[in-house]
């Protein structure tokens, strides 16, 4: 559908090529020899991550500046980096930077990127191709053991560096450094759900099997966690906004919308970081109490724990399976996944699934041991022989992802034990 903006030649210099762009424009028919089509009128036009009411900034004036620093320095040919402190931090500020700038602008750079396209958006960086990189920690030193960072990059955004005890100003060589977001002190109370208040309630939820046990909510229900879209988040956090109560289950993704006034937090389940909890209480309105409680147990504890073993493996699970291919002697295999897992199963005597084989063939993959696509239920695995006769996992970038998952995630618990039993 055509827009037609008449008398508007303000609006030639949007940065179209690299903003999304919010638009106010008036139906018209336009009837030219005979032939009828619909055009919109435009009215006006913005940059998305502009703030509607100008006398508010949201979702922050610090990342409003740095959204706006890194418009005008793309633009300028330069590149930005984002640096978060882990990957699942970055995938849950990676929605609201998508519903802001267009995806051809935007690079990620850490271990779970496929390992095929890895050099690739490497020397993209090393190059100082102008993209917003997000990246995290663990990648950031990663390539900083081998490389420079590129002479034009003049801006850096670190999340939560005040909790970070990762220092990186030795690698900056005097560029800007800029922290967003601070990891306050909140109280964090154990406790029974109390909904019928005649409050807005706000629940921290990450699993398919929390979300379900709500639908039984006596209060009206709206249900963000899991939608992809930024548009339909927002539309359904307004609705929640304009009822005096009402129970949200939230994943944590800040939608860039107004702050939540007269509403309590609950974790249903619990945050894999401070960062990730520190994101759900950033949602609340400045001079709101910085409190939640929680419904979580020492199973979901567990739950958390167990899942993180399976997504990033230990180096001995690592060394067995290697271990099992070797001893196949094959260049090649083509078999269903699940009669693979089984094999592999029974060598090390063990459950075996293909949540646990995925991660060992990326790892694989990012060594030069393998190159491996699964279609369906068939895995194909191609392995490359190896002038090295020791695998080293510090030069696997998604190994060392798990590492950094892995250590925020105690570190955190250590913290939780503490806020809820004082140990």
């Amino acid at each position: 559908m055509e827009i037609i903006a008449f008398n508007r030649s303000d609006l030639i210099e949007q940065p179209l090529d690299t903003c999304l762009q919010d638009i106010l424009f008036q139906p018209e028919e336009n009837n030219f020899r005979g032939v009828k089509q619909l055009q919109l009128k435009l009215r006006d036009m913005k940059n998305s991550y502009l703030p509607d009411d100008k006398q508010v900034v949201e979702p922050g004036i610090e990342l409003f500046q740095a959204l706006r620093q890194s418009n005008h320095q793309v633009r300028a040919g330069r590149p930005v980096m984002f640096i978060f402190p882990t990957y699942r931090t970055l995938v849950k500020y990676r929605l609201l930077l998508k519903s802001y700038f267009r995806t051809s602008v935007l690079r990620e750079l850490h271990g779970n990127i496929d390992p095929h396209w890895q050099p690739t958006l490497i020397d993209e960086l090393s190059r100082g191709r102008n993209y917003i990189y997000l990246s995290t920690i663990a990648f950031f030193k990663y390539y900083m053991r081998t490389r420079n960072l590129p002479e034009n990059l003049k801006y850096i955004f670190y999340l939560w560096s005040n909790h970070s005890d990762e220092h990186i100003n030795e690698y900056l060589q005097g560029r800007n450094l800029y922290s967003l977001g601070i990891i306050e002190e909140s109280r964090i109370l154990s406790g029974k759900p109390d909904f019928a208040k005649g409050r807005r309630v706000l629940v921290y939820a990450n699993r398919n099997t929390t979300l379900r046990s709500f639908a039984s909510a006596r209060q009206p229900l709206s249900i963000e966690a899991g939608v992809n879209d930024m548009r339909k988040r927002n539309t359904i956090r307004r609705t929640f906004l304009q009822a005096p109560e009402g129970i949200l289950l939230s994943d944590g993704v800040n939608t860039g919308t107004a702050r939540l006034t007269n509403t309590d937090v609950y974790f249903a389940d619990i945050p894999y970081s401070i960062y990730e909890a520190q994101m759900v209480m950033d949602q609340l309105a400045a001079g709101e109490d910085k409190e939640a409680w929680t419904l979580f147990n020492d199973d979901d504890l567990h739950f958390n724990r167990h899942y993180l073993k399976r997504t990033y493996p230990k180096v001995e699970l690592i060394q067995k399976v290697l271990a099992y291919f070797k001893k196949l002697q094959r260049n090649q295999l083509n078999t269903d996944i699940n009669r693979l897992c089984s094999s592999i199963g029974d060598y090390l005597q063990s459950d075996f699934k293909s949540a646990d084989l995925i991660p060992v063939l990326h790892i694989m993959a990012e060594l030069g041991l393998c190159e491996y696509q699964k279609k369906g239920s068939i895995m194909a695995i191609k392995f490359i022989k190896s002038h090295n006769s020791t695998v080293n996992l510090g030069d696997s970038l998604y190994y060392l992802e798990g590492q950094v998952e892995k250590k925020e995630f105690n570190r955190w618990e250590r913290e939780l034990n503490k806020k809820l039993y004082g140990d």
